[in-house]
């Protein structure tokens, strides 16, 4: 019966060392899956994407597409190219960009009615 007993025992202790270990595992295993999920509800599908020399990856996204129109209450936003009302100073409507360069600009740039977004990665998570 001793026997019994200390085996038993010993089953205990090796469910209760080992417990926490699988229980980790699993919890780590769903987080990883949550995170993947997030990731991929993040990042939009790109039509380009450029590689910075610091290592991020700039993502050219159709505008319609980015981020921003994920929330309800621009579900059905109709995207507004040039402004509907030109202020009396000014005449014509006139494009006053300066020329505002990114790092990752010396790779490549976003083609026309696209937006550039950094790719969220893991560990931004």
């Amino acid at each position: 019966m001793a026997g019994f007993t200390v085996a038993l025992m010993m089953i205990m202790i090796g469910v209760i060392i080992v417990s926490p270990c699988v229980y980790g595992k699993e919890f780590s295993d769903r987080k990883e899956i949550e995170v993947e999920r997030l990731l991929k509800r993040l990042n939009k599908p790109a039509l380009i994407s450029i590689k910075s020399e610091d290592g991020d990856i700039i993502d050219c996204v159709p505008l319609h597409t980015q981020l921003a129109f994920d929330h309800p209450l621009l579900k059905n936003h109709i995207i507004q190219m040039r402004p509907s009302f030109i202020p009396e100073s000014t005449s014509t409507y006139t494009n006053n960009y300066t020329n505002v360069t990114q790092a990752w600009h010396k790779n490549g740039v976003c083609p026309e009615n696209t937006v550039s977004i950094r790719r969220i990665k893991k560990e931004d998570i």
